[in-house]
């Protein structure tokens, strides 16, 4: 993206708009006028409408869509058929859950990353467990954060877990041999009906899966939960990643 000092505003309108450079892999002298205008429309909207400003990712993203649709309704280029972001209702917070298991015989790692309107961090929290398989530490994972749900008396929250198996048991599956797990996960979701729980992919969970390792291979053998009032720095890259994927509707 160009950047420079310019004495006359008519010198940047131009320098953008003549720009090959490429951003979001898209150019730069195309997305410009839209990003400009997304602005505009933003800015609009805030002072007549009294409404709070969008996020400039989501303002990059609506100006990255209609750049997609004019460059291939004129066969400017080739484009790639990007997938579409991780669309979170805003009115609940967003709490993704992982593990990170090794072995029946080994620690294992349980992380969590909750999110508010934006993505921004409210808190993450860890622990090291015991589990017999990878899907038993999912399920210690997804009630951890049941638990804590109700432990901090937080609001309405969408719990995202990556692993199917553990959330088709919860929502509907037979227990079997996860059965006094399962009815706990179930007794904490029927006292809070407005906890949802959904699977999503593994590229969507990466912050929380930083925190399992980190927590499976921390120092001691305490099992008791670590609350993250800040983002640890290993995550950092990763969390503001995140932000370019998640689309709060």
């Amino acid at each position: 993206m160009p950047v420079g000092t310019h004495t006359y505003f008519r010198c940047w309108i131009k320098e953008n708009m003549q720009s090959t450079e490429k951003f979001w892999d898209l150019p730069w002298g195309s997305l410009f006028p839209y990003m400009c205008h997304e602005i505009w429309k933003d800015r609009n909207t805030c002072v007549f409408k009294n409404q709070n400003p969008s996020p400039f990712r989501v303002i990059c993203f609506r100006a990255r869509e209609k750049v997609k649709e004019f460059l291939a309704a004129t066969g400017s280029v080739s484009l790639n058929n990007d997938p579409l972001p991780f669309a979170h209702s805003k009115d609940f917070l967003m709490i993704h859950v992982d593990v990170s298991f090794v072995g029946n015989m080994e620690v294992a790692g349980i992380g969590g990353v909750i999110r508010k309107d934006g993505g921004h961090w409210v808190w993450g929290f860890g622990k090291k467990t015991f589990a017999k398989n990878a899907l038993e530490a999912e399920l210690l994972a997804i009630l951890e954060a049941l638990v804590l749900i109700e432990k901090h008396k937080l609001p309405k929250a969408i719990v995202y877990s990556d692993c199917m198996d553990a959330t088709n048991l919860l929502t509907g599956g037979q227990p079997d041999l996860y059965s006094n797990l399962i009815n706990m996960c179930r007794q904490w979701m029927t006292k809070r009906p407005d906890i949802q729980l959904k699977h999503c992919s593994r590229k969507y969970n990466k912050v929380a899966d930083l925190l399992a390792k980190d927590c499976r291979n921390m120092d001691g053998n305490s099992i008791v939960t670590r609350i993250f009032p800040l983002p640890p720095s290993y995550c950092l890259e990763q969390l503001l990643s995140d932000c370019n994927m998640f689309d709060f509707i």
